[in-house]
């Protein structure tokens, strides 16, 4: 399902930025968030920390400099299963492993975070695929059953809680195209669970973000993370990020997509990409995010 709007944003998107891209220092970070112009945050770490091992006085003291500069928290940000390997594993196997009952651990005190700070979502991931490159297009029967059945019971510890679930595509996860990454929401057949969609990790997998991702989980989306790569190998998958609209990716192609598919949602930056001189690119590439939002606007 698409997502809704919380605001008018920029009259099409309400724009975010993963919070820790512009500082680990939290307040640094709100108060760069807020001269930039984004209408809210998505939070995974922060004072060396990620925010779901902060203990409650600390997330308190965070919450109060969040309503300070006004930022209301979309997404909070796990890595729930991103590294668990599946290896030797199956459907029947993996929810009695140790390590996936440390991975639960860390789904429970993200759950309680994203009710803490009022998180209207909460990222999980696929399980580790062991292999970055080349990109292993569709996965086996048996691949897509056991990291359905681990999901399948994140979801169900989320309901108890009234909690939603984004599952990323990135890279090193059997959900790293956007057709695998549907075709895993489809197996755990969950209504809360969607798609956090991020077309350049799709792109940097070796898969084509726009449009061959994005229709295939189309249907699922509820966040888009929006940043730019180039893959410079394609023997090794050697990558670089880029600034939006640098890269790869069909940036405006994408983003008069989301406008014509009806997509109210959020827009996240999540920046990755250095500027030249070392210092954060993200004004920058969130000024090109601005611009080709305007431009796919006026070419619908």
């Amino acid at each position: 399902m698409m997502g809704k709007k919380l605001s008018e944003g920029t009259g099409v998107f309400k724009l975010g930025v993963v919070l820790d891209e512009l500082s680990d220092d939290l307040e640094s970070a709100l108060r760069q968030a807020k001269e930039i112009g984004f209408d809210y945050v998505e939070l995974y770490r922060f004072w060396g920390v990620e925010t779901l091992n902060h203990d409650l006085e600390t997330q308190k003291r965070a919450k109060g400099l969040l309503e300070q500069y006004g930022m209301p928290v979309r997404t909070l940000l796990t890595p729930t299963l991103k590294s668990l390997s599946i290896s030797g594993m199956n459907p029947q196997t993996i929810t009695k492993s140790e390590e996936f009952a440390r991975h639960m651990e860390t789904h429970r005190r993200g759950i309680a975070a994203a009710r803490f700070f009022g998180a209207g979502l909460l990222r999980v991931f696929s399980c580790n695929n062991g292999r970055t490159w080349p990109l292993k297009d569709p996965l086996s029967a048996e691949e897509l059953k056991t990291v359905a059945a681990g999901l399948r019971i994140a979801c169900d510890m989320a309901a108890g809680e009234g909690a939603q679930l984004g599952l990323e595509n990135v890279r090193s996860c059997f959900g790293n195209t956007g057709r695998n990454q549907a075709a895993i929401i489809s197996a755990v057949g969950r209504e809360n669970l969607g798609a956090i969609w991020d077309p350049a990790n799709d792109n940097a997998s070796g898969g084509v973000g726009y449009p061959d991702g994005y229709e295939a989980v189309k249907p699922f989306i509820r966040d888009v993370h929006f940043k730019d790569a180039r893959i410079k190998d394609r023997k090794t998958g050697e990558n670089e990020w880029a600034c939006i609209g640098h890269g790869d990716l069909d940036a405006l192609g994408q983003l008069r997509a989301l406008m014509r598919d009806g997509y109210e949602g959020g827009v996240t930056v999540e920046t990755h990409w250095k500027h030249p001189d070392g210092s954060n690119g993200t004004a920058e590439t969130t000024a090109n995010l601005r611009r080709l939002i305007e431009a796919a606007r006026q070419n619908l």
